[in-house]
């Protein structure tokens, strides 16, 4: 709520202080460990604090990773987190890996929405690669 309020000062933290109270009760492993890293990412992406959310979305993915599997839908949507951080960089070629991650695994879980998101995104980033013949 704080965010949409543009109170993004006292957001982070509150998200901080969050994570640290999930670890802490919790441990560092926990989903809701990755969920707390994933909200402040996000804060940080609204900010244009890439290198800061990339940190903390590859955190959330590397620990959701080794606790969930490789076919967890959040996985899936930690690529995706990924994805999107690299399509705001312009960063073309690591968007389309990020995406192409995640895709098996929204399709093994028959998360078709994702799945057609996902394939609309890979599409994007061929397109601004100008490897339109490669895109969905």
């Amino acid at each position: 709520v704080l965010s949409d309020q543009s109170k993004f000062a006292e957001v982070e933290p509150l998200l901080q202080e969050a994570i640290t109270i999930r670890i802490g009760a919790l441990g560092e492993d926990h989903p809701d460990v990755q969920l707390g890293r994933v909200e402040l990412g996000r804060h940080y992406q609204l900010r244009a604090r890439y290198d800061e959310a990339e940190t903390l979305f590859t955190k959330a993915y590397q620990g959701r990773r080794a606790r969930l599997g490789e076919t967890s839908p959040a996985v899936a949507s930690s690529l995706q987190d990924l994805g999107y951080l690299a399509k705001l960089r312009e960063d073309w070629p690591t968007a389309e890996r990020r995406y192409r991650e995640a895709l098996p695994i929204w399709e093994g879980a028959q998360i078709n929405f994702e799945a057609v998101r996902t394939r609309g995104e890979i599409g994007f980033a061929l397109a601004k690669m100008d490897r339109n013949d490669e895109a969905y």
